[in-house]
């Protein structure tokens, strides 16, 4: 595997003056920071945080040439909650054969959520996630699937908490994992026991949203230990000269992308070995596009 550009960071940016969203913040305070991606950290950034710079290429506009050149960097996690999050499935229930029209039912504790603030994160076979800020209310399948029906045989789901700016919260109460079948039909598999689970980015991102885009993980079963584990990012565009890298072996300290310009990227998330290779598993390599739109307005 290629050598990761690592080079410590000094400070980071973030392109909304406003502190990010405690989970007690009522709802019509939060919501001001519902559409905002550029929440700064709430501790500064450590000496081991790495910050891979590439210059944009010559076909960005003139404005965006003014900007600081792109970068990935490793940042700081959120302080836990003074009262750990409960999130748990009630169904399906593990090992449940159920309908493909079946629903996904929660019981979140400790967790206050509301339109715009804090949230649950709900993620049907590594798809991207859907954000649940009313927990009480069944969830269909379908609805984690695209608007599709589920096809007959097994899948894996995962809840865990969510902070406003869709940080997850990092403690093991936080989040939970079901696996099920859908049909009646026998299905003998074994679900994953330890896995990555990509959380964000996703979709489009407008304005200054672009100056500071969180990119966050959950693991389930596994933790990260340097020299053993790692969790690593490669970004790729055509608006960059050459592919941003990082990697992290701090469970909790989520990656940013700072500046980013016009275009569409494209994210690599992997968990690796000891040894930098891809630890064997359907969620442990995730691949998706994001979309940078500056012109627009949020």
């Amino acid at each position: 595997m290629r050598a990761l550009a690592l080079v410590t960071l000094a400070a980071m940016t973030a392109a909304c003056a406003a502190p990010k969203t405690p989970a007690s913040e009522s709802a019509p305070a939060a919501a001001a920071h519902a559409g905002c991606e550029s929440t700064s950290v709430d501790a500064p950034v450590g000496p081991s945080a790495t910050v891979a710079p590439i210059a944009a290429t010559a076909t960005a506009s003139a404005a965006e040439s003014t900007l600081p050149p792109p970068a990935l960097v490793v940042g700081e996690a959120s302080a836990n909650p003074a009262v750990a999050p409960t999130v748990a499935i009630l169904a399906p229930a593990r090992g449940a054969h159920v309908e493909a029209d079946a629903k996904v039912t929660l019981d979140v504790r400790g967790w206050p959520t509301a339109e715009g603030a804090a949230h649950v994160h709900l993620i049907l076979d590594n798809q991207p996630y859907k954000p649940i800020y009313d927990t009480g209310a069944p969830v269909p399948l379908r609805d984690l699937n695209g608007g599709k029906e589920l096809a007959a045989g097994p899948h894996v789901l995962v809840a865990f908490a969510s902070r406003a700016n869709h940080e997850s919260v990092k403690m093991p109460s936080a989040l939970a994992v079901t696996s099920f079948v859908v049909g009646s039909e026998p299905a003998s598999f074994a679900a994953p026991s330890s896995f990555l689970v990509y959380s964000r980015p996703k979709g489009t991102y407008v304005g200054p949203q672009a100056n500071h885009v969180l990119v966050d993980f959950q693991l389930v079963g596994t933790t990260l230990t340097e020299g053993k584990q790692a969790v690593a990012l490669e970004v790729r565009s055509d608006t960059l000269r050459e592919p941003l890298r990082a990697r992290t072996a701090r469970f909790g300290a989520p990656f940013y992308l700072e500046n980013l310009r016009s275009g569409s990227y494209t994210l690599e998330l992997s968990l690796l070995d000891g040894a930098g290779n891809v630890v064997d598993g359907p969620w442990n390599k995730t691949t998706r596009t994001i979309v940078i739109d500056r012109n627009k307005k949020p």
